[in-house]
């Protein structure tokens, strides 16, 4: 009797725990995520969102007017005035075409040299009027910044490179008596290669800030090679809204 009385003891808290663990615990209710978390982090924080790109411009074309300085010509003071066309094929991928007249004044030191040409030394110098070619457009890096808490400034930065033509002007000192000196000048067509860096600020679906460096280089005067740089600001306009992904 007494070993029939243990294993119905047992068997009582067998059943006992078996009994709990079969039972299923209620659902925990998951509360919802607000929107504008969700819109910055993301379902689940998956970081994807972080990633992503607020504004996308595949296919899509862009126009832009842009006014710069050449500030590595000790003789003039050189300011670019341009336009430029871009078409996008991806979000990193792109090319452009490109135009610019340069208007000019003369520096100081050009005015000293120029006061100075009775005496046989102002140097030979060349300018650039114009310039037109084509570029290679690559936008590796892309990123967003808050400033003063208003909102997520969106922006990229990218690298070009291309070929092109450029319209220069050449002047020279010729003696003609041993008194006298006459300026030539002489107007030819140069080819010339350029790398830049771009940054856009994306202000809006149809409008971005162009920030811009390019470095030209190409032979003049034989195998004299010129390296002019240009700093560029300008006003991009996405000829078709741009597509947002946010």
């Amino acid at each position: 009797m007494r070993r029939t009385a243990i294993w119905t003891g047992h068997v009582g808290v067998l059943a006992v725990v078996l009994g709990g663990l079969g039972r299923t615990a209620p659902a925990q209710e998951v509360p919802e995520v607000p929107p504008e978390v969700e819109r910055y982090f993301g379902e689940e924080m998956r970081a994807r969102v972080i990633q992503a790109r607020a504004y996308e411009k595949a296919r899509h074309h862009a126009l832009s007017l842009t006014g710069g300085v050449v500030p590595d010509d000790d003789l003039f003071a050189n300011f670019p005035l341009g336009v430029r066309y871009d078409y996008f094929f991806t979000e990193t991928l792109g090319v452009e075409a490109r135009g610019e007249w340069v208007a000019r004044a003369k520096s100081r030191l050009f005015k000293k040299f120029d006061v100075a040409s009775q005496y046989n030394v102002m140097p030979r110098y060349e300018e650039i009027v114009w310039n037109a070619g084509a570029q290679f457009l690559w936008f590796p890096i892309y990123g967003k910044f808050a400033l003063l808490g208003t909102g997520l400034t969106h922006l990229e930065v990218g690298l070009e490179a291309g070929l092109g033509a450029m319209g220069v002007r050449g002047h020279d000192l010729v003696q003609v008596s041993a008194t006298a000196f006459r300026e030539d000048t002489s107007s030819s067509v140069k080819v010339y290669g350029d790398v830049g860096l771009i940054l856009h600020v994306f202000l809006s679906r149809f409008f971005a800030l162009r920030f811009e460096y390019v470095q030209f280089f190409y032979k003049s005067g034989g195998d004299n090679l010129f390296l002019p740089g240009e700093v560029a600001l300008g006003l991009t306009w996405f000829i078709l809204p741009l597509d947002v992904a946010l």
